[in-house]
C-alpha cells in the first residue's frame, strides 16, 4: 500500500486501500471508484472472487479492474487478460503501473490549449535569448534523463517549474508554452501525454539553440 501511495503522491487522485477481497467489495459498493486494483491472492476472498462480487454491484459492471499478480505462468496471464480489464505483474515499476492505468483514467478537463508539438510557436515569435541555452543544455544532460525514465509526478512538476523559471528570467514564448503544457499534463495525471511531452524536450532544446543563433 505504501509503495502505491508513493507512486500517486501529489496527484489529484484519491486512493482508498483494503486489506482483503471482502473489504474491496464493500469499499467498491460504498465509494464507487473510477478504477480498482485487485491483488489476485488475498486472504478470505481472493481477487477473482472479489471481481465476481464487484460485477454484481449495480453501476459497477463496467468499472475497470486491474489484476495485480505475482504469477509468471503464460496460461494464468491469459486468464487474467480475459477476466480483468488489465493486469500488472509483481514486482512492477511506477512506469509499468502508469502505463496500465493510463488506458482507463480520463484526465481532468484542460483549462488552456496545449501545443501539439514541443516548442511550436507562431511565425514572428520573439527571439530566443542566448543566455537561455546553457541552462537548457544542463537540464537536458543532468535532469531530463531521470525524469523521462521515471515519469514521477513530483519530479515532472519540479522539472516544469524550473523551465517556467528560466522562461521568466529570459522571456521565451516557445519555452513558456512547453513548460505550461508539461506542468498541466503532470497536474491532470495525463500519463501518456506527459511521456510524449517529455520525449520532445531534446528537440525543443535543439530548436531553441538554432533560434538563438539566428
Amino acid at each position: 500500500c505504501q509503495l502505491i501511495a508513493g507512486m500517486f503522491a501529489d496527484s489529484h487522485h484519491r486512493l482508498v486501500f483494503g486489506s482483503n477481497g471482502i473489504e474491496a467489495v464493500e469499499k467498491t459498493r460504498e465509494l464507487g471508484p473510477d478504477l480498482i486494483l485487485l491483488d489476485v491472492r488475498m486472504p478470505g476472498m481472493d481477487g477473482l472472487q472479489a471481481l465476481v462480487e464487484i460485477r454484481k454491484i449495480p453501476g459497477r459492471e463496467r468499472t475497470p479492474v486491474i489484476a495485480v499478480t505475482a504469477s509468471s505462468l503464460m496460461n494464468e496471464e491469459r486468464d487474467r487478460q480475459e477476466q480483468f480489464n488489465g493486469y500488472v505483474r509483481k514486482p512492477f515499476s511506477k512506469r509499468e503501473l502508469f502505463d496500465e492505468i493510463a488506458h482507463f483514467l480520463t484526465p481532468e478537463p484542460r483549462t488552456a490549449p496545449t501545443p501539439e508539438t514541443a516548442g511550436d510557436a507562431p511565425s514572428g515569435a520573439s527571439s530566443v535569448p542566448r543566455e537561455l541555452i546553457a541552462p537548457m543544455r544542463q537540464l537536458l544532460a543532468e535532469e531530463w534523463p531521470a525524469v523521462n525514465e521515471s515519469l514521477a509526478i513530483n519530479e515532472c512538476k519540479s522539472f516544469a517549474g524550473k523551465l517556467v523559471a528560466l522562461a521568466e528570467q529570459w522571456p521565451c514564448q516557445m519555452l513558456t508554452a512547453y513548460a505550461q503544457s508539461l506542468a498541466e499534463h503532470a497536474e491532470t495525471y495525463a500519463v501518456v501525454d506527459l511521456e510524449k511531452q517529455l520525449q520532445k524536450f531534446p528537440a525543443l532544446v535543439e530548436r531553441l539553440e538554432r533560434s538563438a543563433q539566428a
